[in-house]
């Protein structure tokens, strides 16, 4: 099936407004698709003015092209389409090429003198992927480094600056857990690794804000790959499934071409639908099992995703102090929401059909129905466009229900890689949607909120930990805080446990230093013996003078005095 939306309020999402073609009608099917596409593309394109700027825009088009795995070959064919695009002074297309040694046991493509080491191209028209076409040659470096991917883009905006810039990232891909296998280094770049490397590249240049980032990669159009980049680009377009061998269709670069003043999200849905296209073009061929596990694009409003995930944070607060009560309701929910593979098998969910069906199996609760309805109204904000389709002959992984972004939902237990909870991500630390998972899948007691926070914590604080289940008062349970690197100096004060709201509280029995960093470790178990544990840091405000009371109308009285001598100095000059 077909679907696109873009803006997202001028085409209704119900996909039945397209019609369903049964798989006999195949050929059929595929001209109705392409002839809705062609439809679609007069929404998609055009629907930002021109705005003149004087001389015409001119843009880098930067691909970090990781071939050093089992994709060399289709990198070799992406190429050969960027070299299809007409050569233009507006656009300089770059590519950082690294290709594949042969380990492993995976086939090499040998085409064009099978070199194996990494190199940079500025391609040009009808340009092969020789050595000898190369511009630099850098040897043999791990494409997963953060500090490989700085490079490439410093020396591509030293020696192709431009008015407009876009980053491609090129390779595996796996959602939350990370980018850029390089098989020859046995490595790969976890999100944290890309943003640090954007986050240097914002100290080189502090104008810097990609106009887009696209990930030629499957499965990264997540909420925690969005959230990860935002900041550093305008707007993202990737897929929520798996990207086809294919990759994305670089001959859409012509638009820049023919067009230099080319609005970027007038670009973005050139890609889409040259991308859906392409892959409907491929029924009847021997390429035609691509399409048989489906494909979507999605254009990603960077700005909008903070909100978001902001969103997203509420309901996850709302059903962890609610699961007791709501847990059989979000499990309905759950396997009624049509999932994805990312890292692992059936572990991602796209967040609006989700809300659907939390919408659905919560009915009863008002504040959830709330909540769902921000999350929902927030995906629409972030959602530029989205476009999916499948073949229908032959449909091996549907995607009836994408909308745009994905989250990590794992369908059992068994889907939950663990590591989603500890991972260093912008996504996981910002909301508590690992700690919704952590108490939906694994049980495991955890904290949910904590104060006090911050650097500037009043002495006389007491320290507040909310759970994210009951704990076994029966068992062992306490919070220690001390002077941080002091671990056997403790404060002596009095821990109490509210089952109230799941809350320890612990009370110094005096003051905290002024100016000092404390940490906090707090240890508890539930009725499952399940162990939590919970440390974090703040730091107590700067001493200010105290003066006794007797003693502050004399302070006021000279500090009245001072000032009214500084105001008559300054009359009488």
């Amino acid at each position: 099936m077909y679907h696109s939306i873009s803006p997202r309020t001028m085409i209704d999402r119900d996909s039945s407004a397209y019609g369903r073609t049964t798989p006999s009608h195949v050929g059929a099917r595929a001209f109705a698709v392409l002839t809705c596409l062609a439809i679609s593309s007069s929404v998609l394109v055009g629907f930002l003015p021109v705005t003149s700027r004087g001389a015409p825009d001119t843009w880098t088009f930067m691909v970090y092209m990781n071939a050093d795995n089992d994709l060399e070959d289709h990198a070799i064919d992406d190429f050969l389409e960027m070299a299809s695009v007409d050569s233009a002074s507006n656009l300089n297309i770059v590519v950082q090429f690294d290709r594949y040694g042969g380990l492993w046991g995976y086939q090499d493509d040998t085409r064009f003198g099978n070199w194996t080491d990494s190199r940079r191209f500025v391609v040009t028209k009808g340009m092969d992927p020789t050595a000898d076409n190369s511009t630099v040659q850098l040897g043999e470096v791990d494409m997963a480094s953060a500090q490989t991917l700085v490079d490439f883009v410093n020396w591509s905006i030293a020696n192709y600056p431009a008015t407009r810039y876009v980053l491609d990232m090129w390779d595996h891909g796996a959602d939350w857990y990370g980018v850029s296998w390089d098989y020859t280094n046995n490595s790969m770049m976890r999100l944290s690794h890309l943003s640090s490397a954007l986050a240097e590249l914002k100290t080189y240049h502090p104008s810097l804000t990609f106009d887009i980032i696209a990930f030629d990669e499957c499965s990264m159009g997540s909420i925690e790959v969005a959230h990860e980049v935002a900041g550093y680009a305008n707007y993202m377009l990737a897929s929520e499934v798996r990207v086809p061998d294919d990759g994305f269709n670089y001959s859409s670069l012509q638009a820049i071409v023919d067009n230099p003043d080319i609005p970027v999200l007038d670009l973005t849905a050139r890609f889409m639908i040259d991308y859906a296209s392409y892959y409907y073009s491929l029924v009847g061929t021997p390429k035609e099992y691509m399409l048989n596990e489906s494909f979507s694009l999605s254009t990603i409003d960077l700005n909008a995703v903070g909100t978001l995930a902001q969103a997203v944070d509420s309901l996850a607060f709302e059903m962890i102090f609610a699961m007791d009560s709501w847990r059989d309701a979000i499990y309905e929910a759950r396997n009624l929401t049509e999932d994805y593979s990312g890292w692992r098998s059936h572990d991602i969910v796209d967040i609006y059909h989700m809300s659907e069906r939390l919408g659905e199996s919560l009915w009863f609760n008002s504040t959830a129905q709330a909540l769902l309805t921000n999350v929902m109204d927030a995906f629409n904000a972030s959602v530029v466009s989205e476009i999916h389709g499948t073949n229908p002959a032959n449909c091996t992984l549907p995607v009836d229900n994408v909308h745009g972004l994905t989250v990590n939902y794992p369908g059992a237990d068994a889907y939950f890689d663990q590591s989603y909870l500890s991972i260093n991500s912008k996504f996981q630390n910002d909301t508590l949607w690992d700690e919704f998972l952590a108490a939906a899948y694994i049980g495991r007691p955890h904290a949910v909120l904590w104060e006090p926070t911050g650097d500037s914590v009043l002495s006389n604080a007491v320290i507040t930990i909310w759970l994210s289940e009951p704990l076994d008062v029966s068992l062992p349970f306490n919070v220690r805080l001390y002077p941080t690197g002091q671990s056997g100096n403790w404060v002596e004060g009095t821990l109490s446990y509210y089952s109230t709201g799941y809350r320890l509280e612990f009370v110094p029995n005096t003051p905290l230093l002024p100016g000092t960093n404390y940490t906090v470790d707090a240890t508890w178990f539930d009725y499952q013996l399940n162990r939590g544990n919970w440390t974090y840091q703040f730091s107590t405000e700067v001493a200010i003078p105290e003066f006794p009371s007797t003693a502050m109308p004399l302070f006021i009285v000279l500090a009245v005095l001072f000032i009214s001598r500084k105001i008559i100095a300054r009359k009488r000059t």
